[in-house]
């Protein structure tokens, strides 16, 4: 259950450089602002809801586009009015290479979800494009809402590794945690939240993904970043084991559907679920104040989701 629609998301959670506001002329009555989100699969994608019901005029379109494909899409945008994009996998550090400027956070975390296009000073027939991560402000805060905001945690738990997995380290340091326990299919790598740990400084352990049911009972937070179904196996394994979860507190960034098997197991025995939807809005109300420089109707968009997921 939602506690509150605090200003969890707000952009000071994240890095302080230059963000778009009412100078650069984002947001004016009546204006209509363009947005897309982009990755594969893109068909559920709820950001057209989230941000259409944040109350700033934006048109969110889903586009369909492939590892590779990105380049391509970008010089496709010059003349289309596009005020930003929402980036989804597996295009998130792809991103990377389209991008004139990056954030400080998207950059060390190695993840960027979201782009902003802006006029060039000077020259307004150009853009230039700046990356940013609001991931990470949407886990800190969707797990703030549910647990309180004074909700400490000594372990934390990673599944998988990848873009997603790395905006979750982050994230776990920003709460407070010491100790944090990948579990992924790979130790290592680059583009990797092995990667990441080392531009953060910080250590990882390890555990192989078929022992993450067995980590999960240990007690701790746990952020899923794995695809849909693949955890499913380790639902299977905690309620096969009965395992006591009265310890655990599991966000499933797979939001679709909720609860998912991995989530509904852990309620089963004892913990607690921040839902992936809630990062979902709050990293989207973050992403809504950037493309248009206002803030947004955190309330409504809220509803929008959960409406749209029928919670």
């Amino acid at each position: 259950m939602r506690k509150n629609s605090g200003p969890g998301w707000k952009l000071t959670q994240m890095s302080s450089q230059s963000q778009p506001g009412s100078e650069d002329g984002a947001l004016r009555a009546g204006h209509i602002v363009r947005t897309q989100v982009i990755g594969s699969p893109i068909s559920q994608s709820l950001s057209p809801v989230l941000l259409g019901a944040a109350g700033l005029g934006i048109k969110c379109e889903r586009i369909e586009i492939h590892s590779g494909e990105l380049h391509d899409h970008m010089a496709s945008l010059e003349a289309a009015g596009i005020a930003g994009l929402s980036v989804t996998m597996p295009l998130k550090q792809e991103a990377f290479s389209v991008c004139d400027t990056v954030d400080d956070l998207a950059r060390q975390v190695g993840a960027i979800n979201t782009i902003v296009f802006r006029a060039s000073p000077g020259a307004s027939d150009s853009c230039i494009t700046t990356g940013y991560n609001t991931d990470v402000a949407g886990i800190v805060a969707a797990v703030r809402e549910q647990c309180g905001a004074s909700s400490q945690f000594g372990q934390g738990a990673i599944l998988g590794s990848g873009a997603t997995a790395s905006s979750a380290l982050a994230a776990l340091r920003e709460l407070g945690v010491k100790r944090v326990t990948v579990c992924a299919r790979r130790s290592g790598g680059e583009d990797t939240v092995f990667a990441a740990a080392k531009r953060f400084g910080i250590s990882l352990d390890y555990c192989p993904l078929e022992l993450a049911a067995e980590l999960i009972g240990n007690g701790r937070l746990v952020i899923s970043t794995l695809p849909f179904g693949v955890a499913d196996v380790i639902a299977a394994a905690i309620n096969a084991e009965r395992m006591d979860c009265s310890k655990v507190t599991v966000l499933d960034a797979a939001y679709v559907p909720y609860p998912s098997l991995l989530t509904q197991a852990v309620l089963d025995h004892g913990g607690m679920s921040v839902p992936g939807y809630e990062m979902l809005i709050h990293q989207g109300l973050a992403q809504a104040q950037l493309f248009t420089g206002q803030e947004p109707n955190a309330d409504a968009a809220h509803q929008a989701v959960t409406a749209a997921l029928g919670c």
